[in-house]
Formats: C-alpha cells, structure tokens, sequence
C-alpha cells in the first residue's frame, strides 16, 4: 500500500546526532550559580577596600552574574541545545615508541677546548690559553658578585 504524505505539518522534531542539552532542565545549574554567587560576594565582603582582592572578587562577581542571568534566560526559552559532535574517533597515541636518538651533550666551562680537539681537529696553544683566561675572568667577576 502506497501512502501519500499529508499536507498537516508533523509534530515531529529532527535534531541532529550529537549531544543535546535541554536547557529547561537547568534549575541545578541555576542553585549552583547561585551558591557560587553568594560565596563571591562573602569573600568580597570580607577584602579590604581598594586592595586587589577586592577588585578580584569584583570581577568574579560580575562574571557569575553573567552566567547566573545567561543561564534563567536559557532556561526560560527552554533553549535545546546540540553541542558540537567529535570529528571522527580520537586517536590513541599511546603505541608510539620514543625515538632513541644520540644525545648531545654541550660541556659549557672544562670541557669544551677537548671538543674542539676532538671534533675538529683544532689543537692550538693560543685556545688553550684564551680559554683559561676567559674562564678565569668569569670566575673573578662571580667572586665579586658582577656576574
């Protein structure tokens, strides 16, 4: 049997896959808000004027007064909400194995001279010499507290 479809408009509500929040339901966000709310302004109560804290808990104030009045207003339009669906499955990355590379050292104070000879090749008195006096100068200038 072929049926057609009727010209009434169908009760029915299409809402996409995903999650929904139904916002008419929000009278515990509202209470916690609420509770919330009263804990902000105790705390600012309590902050000395013209202090940081005070200005803190100003702002915090309006903030949750923010989301309190956004929220019976959600509530009171009985806003249904479809919250955005994941783009596919998350990926586990637990099976990765860290890599093993070499791992470079950089000798800063005794031992770079010895790099330079043994990477390099580069053997020269005058390094040598220029090395141990810069290190020397570091070492005066820590002692008397400039570096």
């Amino acid at each position: 049997m072929l049926m057609f479809p009727s010209r009434k408009p169908s009760n029915i509500e299409y809402v996409p896959t995903g999650h929904v929040k139904y916002w008419a339901n929000a009278g515990e966000e509202i209470e916690l808000l609420g509770r919330r709310l009263d804990a902000v302004r105790d705390a600012k109560k309590k902050a000395k004027r013209n202090s940081w804290a005070k200005k803190h808990w100003t702002q915090a104030e309006a903030i949750v007064l923010r989301k309190w009045k956004l929220t019976v207003q959600l509530r009171d339009v009985a806003l249904v909400q479809v919250l955005k669906k994941e783009c596919g499955p998350k990926i586990d990355y637990s099976w990765w194995e860290p890599s093993e590379e070499i791992a470079m050292r950089f000798p800063i104070l005794d031992s770079i001279s010895q790099l330079f000879q043994d990477k390099i090749g580069l053997t020269s008195p005058n390094l040598e010499r220029a090395w141990e006096m810069a290190k020397e100068e570091k070492l005066q200038k820590a002692r008397q507290g400039l570096a």
